[in-house]
């Protein structure tokens, strides 16, 4: 049962790529959002809102096992924040790339409040939060360019 746990919050072989992992397991979400039809945004939501339970389990009981507050292998967290970027954005390649830039800025400088966030919140609960936080800041900043140019 662990291993299939660790499996699943490592994202498989994309938690335990060399270097970047978190980067990695943005990349293979967008792809996989891409490919698949485009969801509602109530369902993208909705489904959302199931996985983050899990994510939230399944990392940190992988950080507990490890001895480690956040490690750095266990990618759920960056599955989760970037779905929370894509959702209701328009399927377009430019849209897409901005989420995904948007949301590494996000989740790698980690501005106030998603610093906070991540400090004051232990384990699975603030390894996913904070990637939740720099998700929906994304999408905020996603929503405010959608204003700007209507294409998007």
């Amino acid at each position: 049962m662990l291993k299939f746990v660790r499996y699943l919050a490592t994202l498989g072989p994309i938690g335990h790529v060399p270097m970047c992992p978190g980067t990695a397991a943005s990349l293979f979400t967008v792809l996989c959002m891409w490919a698949l039809p485009v969801l509602p945004w109530t369902i993208h939501l909705g489904l959302m809102a199931v996985v983050i339970p899990f994510a939230v389990w399944s990392s940190g009981l992988v950080a507990r096992k490890l001895g480690q507050r956040d490690p750095s292998c266990a990618v759920i967290d960056e599955f989760v924040g970037m779905n929370i970027a894509l959702i209701g954005v328009s399927h377009s390649w430019q849209a897409y790339l901005a989420a995904f830039v948007l949301f590494r800025l996000f989740d790698i400088a980690k501005p106030f409040p998603i610093n906070v966030i991540e400090r004051r919140l232990s384990g699975g609960m603030g390894i996913v939060m904070d990637d939740v936080a720099a998700g929906l800041a994304a999408r905020l900043v996603l929503f405010a360019l959608s204003l700007l140019w209507p294409l998007w």
